[in-house]
């Protein structure tokens, strides 16, 4: 039975290697996929109510800063951190 269990975990296994691959690749070379279309409306949505109009990346500089921000835990180093991404925006 053990045998089977570990067989049938393979499969599934090799099975999911091919869409969960081409999906990564897309995800990661910033690149259109399927869930843009299934999940695209609702992350535009959500993105216009939190009030997100920038949707750029971060520079390995912002992301230290909020790191270091985040980790301090205080309202100032957030704020310090939202005023240097609006900076580094301009």
């Amino acid at each position: 039975m053990e045998i089977v269990q570990i067989a049938v975990v393979v499969v599934i296994l090799i099975a999911l290697v091919k869409p969960l691959g081409t999906y990564v690749y897309h995800v990661f070379s910033n690149e259109a996929n399927w869930t843009d279309k299934v999940f695209g409306p609702f992350e535009r949505l959500l993105y216009k109510l939190i009030g997100l109009k920038n949707r750029d990346g971060m520079s390995w500089k912002k992301v230290c800063l909020q790191l270091y921000c985040d980790q301090r835990g205080s309202d100032g180093g957030r704020l310090l951190a939202a005023a240097a991404s609006r900076a580094a925006s301009v």
